[in-house]
C-alpha cells in the first residue's frame, strides 16, 4: 500500500492532514519493503509524504519507534479478522484469510526481516502479537478439523501462514491469483500433520575447526544470525574467538567479505546438490522429491545460513548482490522446471508461485523455534513441500 492509497493523494508540503500518521506509516512500510531498514532515512520518509524531518519527529521521537509502530500496524489487522472468522465461526475462514493476507502481502516479509531491529521489549511485544495470530489461525483449523491435536493444528497454523504471507518474499512484486493461493492454504490446512517428536530436538555442540578462518566465519554467521549483520562490529567478531579485531583483518579484507564467502557458501551448496540430485535421479518426480530434501536439510542443518539469505542478502557489495541474485534465480528456475516436467498442466507463472511458496514454507518453520524443535521437519517437511508444488501430490 501505498501513501496516496492510505487515504487521500499526498498532500502539498505545509499542510496537515487529518490521517499524516497513516501516511507516514504507509511511506516507512513501502520504503523498508523494498530497501530494508538500515537504508531507509527518516529523511527519505519525510520527503515521500512531502514533510520536513521536523514534522516527522513530531509524530514518531524515532525511526526504531516508527519501525516498531509499521510492524505492530500489520498485525493488527489480521488479528482483528481473525477474531471475526472465530466468532462466530465462519466454515469459509480460508478464503476470507487469503483476502486480507493479500490487502497486507508485506506482512510476513517484514516481521522476519526487520523485527531485529527493535529493542528487545519492543520484539518481545511484536513477538507476542505475531503469536497470538498463530493461536487463532491454530484455533480455526481445529474448529475445522477436530480430530487433530493442539500440538498437530499449531505446525499447520504456522505452516500455513508461510504459504499465505509467501507473496511478500516475491521480488519482482508479481501478484499470487487469490484462487492460487487459497487452493495452497487449503491443501496445507487439510495435509497430514506430524505428531510432536519425543523429547526435544537437540543440535550437539560438536568441535571448532581446527582452522581459525572458519573458526572466525562460523562465529561471524552466529553473530550477523543474531543481532543483523549493520549491529556487529569486527571487534565482536574477535571477541568472539578470544583476538583482537584488527586481527580478524589477517583474513578477510572487510566486514563485507564474510558476509559474501558466507552467502555464497549457502548457494553454493545448493547449486553442487541439485546438480548431484539431477545427475542421479532416474526421473523428474525422483528429482524434485531430491531438491526438496536438499534444500529441507540445509536449512535444518544450517539455518543461520538460511537466514542470512533471506535478511542480509541487500548488504552486500552491489557486484556481488547481481552474482548471488542470479545464483538465486537459476536454483529456484530449476525447482519451477521440475515443477512443470511433474504437472505439465501447470504454467511457468503457476510454478514459479508454487516453488516460492514451497520455500517459503521450508524457511518460516526452519525459523520458528518452537516448531522446529518440537517436530521431525526432515521427515515431514518434504512432503508437505510436494504437495504444494504439485497439484494433487496428496493423492497420488
Amino acid at each position: 500500500m501505498t501513501a496516496q492509497q492510505a487515504g487521500t493523494e499526498q498532500p502539498l508540503r505545509r499542510t496537515r492532514p487529518s490521517n499524516r500518521r497513516q501516511l507516514i506509516l504507509a511511506a516507512a512500510r513501502d520504503l523498508i519493503s523494498v530497501r530494508g531498514y538500515e537504508q531507509v532515512a527518516m529523511g527519505d520518509i519525510a520527503e515521500a509524504v512531502t514533510i520536513s524531518p521536523s514534522a516527522l519527529y513530531r509524530h514518531f521521537s524515532s525511526k526504531q519507534d516508527l519501525l516498531f509502530e509499521v510492524l505492530s500496524s500489520s498485525v493488527t489487522p489480521i488479528t482483528v479478522r481473525l477474531e471475526e472468522m472465530s466468532s462466530p465461526f465462519r466454515a469459509d475462514w480460508v478464503g476470507e484469510l487469503v483476502t486480507v493476507a493479500t490487502e497486507h502481502a508485506q506482512s510476513g516479509m517484514l516481521w522476519q526481516r526487520e523485527t531485529m531491529h527493535l529493542s528487545e521489549s519492543q520484539q518481545a511485544l511484536v513477538h507476542a502479537e505475531i503469536r497470538a495470530v498463530g493461536r487463532l489461525v491454530a484455533g480455526l483449523i481445529r474448529r475445522t478439523r477436530p480430530e487433530l491435536a493442539p500440538e498437530q493444528a499449531d505446525y499447520l497454523a504456522w505452516a500455513t501462514l508461510a504459504v499465505l504471507l509467501s507473496p511478500g518474499w516475491h521480488r519482482s512484486g508479481e501478484m499470487v491469483s487469490g484462487p492460487l493461493l487459497t487452493s495452497m492454504v487449503h491443501t496445507v490446512v487439510h495435509s497430514p500433520a506430524p505428531t510432536p517428536a519425543e523429547g526435544t530436538r537437540r543440535v550437539p555442540l560438536g568441535l571448532k575447526p581446527r582452522s581459525r578462518r572458519e573458526h572466525l566465519l562460523a562465529e561471524a554467521i552466529r553473530l550477523f544470525s543474531e543481532r543483523g549483520y549493520t549491529r556487529v562490529a569486527i571487534e565482536d567478531i574477535g571477541a568472539a574467538l578470544g583476538i583482537a579485531g584488527p586481527s580478524v583483518y589477517n583474513h578477510f579484507a572487510t566486514k563485507a567479505d564474510i558476509l559474501v564467502t558466507a552467502l555464497n557458501r549457502g548457494w553454493s551448496y545448493l547449486l553442487m546438490d541439485l546438480g548431484d540430485v539431477l545427475a542421479t535421479a532416474p526421473d523428474v518426480e525422483e528429482a524434485l522429491g531430491g531438491v526438496v530434501r536438499s534444500y529441507v536439510t540445509l536449512s535444518l542443518r544450517h539455518p543461520a545460513i538460511i537466514g542470512l539469505l533471506l535478511t542480509e542478502a541487500r548488504q552486500l557489495p552491489e557486484e556481488s548482490q547481481t552474482t548471488l541474485l542470479q545464483a538465486q534465480r537459476e536454483y529456484l528456475a530449476e525447482w519451477t522446471a521440475l515443477v512443470r516436467a511433474v504437472a505439465p498442466a501447470v504454467s511457468d507463472t503457476e510454478g514459479r508461485h508454487r516453488v516460492a511458496a514451497a520455500v517459503a514454507l521450508v524457511n518460516n518453520l526452519m525459523r520458528t523455534p518452537h516448531v522446529r524443535d518440537r517436530f521431525a521437519l526432515e521427515r515431514a517437511l518434504p512432503q508437505l513441500c510436494l504437495s504444494l508444488l504439485v497439484p494433487g501430490h496428496s493423492e497420488r
